[in-house]
């Protein structure tokens, strides 16, 4: 399904309002991502409210920023951070929490500013394709839960940012990071717990070409780009497969996706993908105390094929593999 003419930019931007102007609740989300023109990868997102209590922090009623760092070479630099959730900010065109980290938006453009140990600067990125949400109205509503026999509140999300540009200028420690970047950004919402939303988890893929971006989750959406017109299918997919097979695991728990193939083909487009496998460690690592739950991203090299209009292309790509389990 395709919902594009049900969501002019404008609705998804309402989406955002409410996320900005509402009390925050205990599965709520700020993600970025980004890809240097060397290679470098760059992910930075924050929540309001743990999602569960972890090995951080027991208690869940506090504030988490991430910020993971991947070389053109493969080493991995994080830094996680907790504040009490009274120092997360949201007010309309500013969330933020502390003085750690802050993001602005004025149009289609956002700040991203970090202050943290020995990381700090700023992220400049303008939106260069509509913004994307896998629900018709960017809400997943009560009756429409209910017509898909779904029993769980309501969910917000949407892709602000589905491809973007950003200028980047951070410092780390004697270390300057600069140059331009391709741009993701999302943001989502759900007044319940994790297990309460999907109860198995989900694996969510991106994929960060130079040309085409791709990123879905399995057997639930699907949006590829090539930065001029945007192929789009939306929750929930009937006739449609996002599938994802062959997949190989690692870490102590054995839970998180490190390689796959992924198919996804319509009348419009033929999709075929093998992610390689790496043996880095993963770009976060968010598990619970008592292991039951996990957020992980992983980095792998995506190996493209697409025909589309009589057209093939094939090209490798930075790619991010989330893995998210629940109880």
């Amino acid at each position: 399904m395709n919902y594009r003419y049900l969501q002019p930019q404008w609705l998804l931007n309402a989406i955002e309002r409410f996320h900005s102007s509402r009390p925050t609740t205990r599965f709520q989300w700020w993600y970025f991502d980004f890809v240097l023109e060397d290679g470098t990868v760059l992910i930075v997102a924050f929540v309001p409210q743990q999602w569960w209590p972890s090995m951080f922090s027991p208690e869940v009623a506090n504030a988490i920023l991430f910020v993971s760092l991947r070389d053109p070479l493969g080493a991995i630099k994080q830094w996680t951070t907790i504040r009490p959730s009274t120092t997360f900010t949201n007010t309309l065109g500013r969330v933020g929490i502390s003085n750690i980290v802050s993001v602005t938006k004025k149009g289609g453009e956002y700040r991203i500013v970090l202050n943290y140990e020995d990381i700090g600067g700023e992220i400049n990125i303008k939106r260069s394709m509509p913004s994307f949400a896998a629900s018709p109205f960017g809400i997943l509503p009560t009756w429409l839960l209910r017509l898909l026999s779904q029993k769980r509140a309501p969910i917000s999300y949407a892709a602000l940012i589905p491809r973007g540009d950003a200028n980047i200028k951070l410092k780390l420690g004697n270390k300057n990071i600069e140059g331009r970047a391709l741009a993701y950004h999302e943001q989502g919402r759900f007044d319940g717990t994790t297990d309460e939303f999907q109860r198995k988890g989900w694996v969510w893929v991106h994929i960060l070409g130079k040309e085409w971006s791709i990123f879905g989750a399995e057997d639930t959406f699907m949006y590829m780009t090539n930065g001029k017109t945007a192929i789009e299918h939306t929750f929930p997919m009937r006739r449609e497969k996002l599938v994802m097979a062959d997949k190989q695991y690692s870490g102590e728990e054995g839970h998180i996706v490190k390689g796959a193939r992924m198919e996804f083909k319509t009348a419009e487009v033929s999709l075929s993908v093998t992610f390689e496998p790496s043996n880095e460690k993963s770009l976060t690592h968010w598990l619970s105390t008592d292991s039951h739950e996990i957020w992980s991203i992983s980095h792998a090299i995506a190996h493209v094929h697409i025909e589309h209009k009589g057209k093939r292309y094939d090209f490798s790509a930075p790619s991010l593999l989330e893995t998210v389990r629940c109880r």
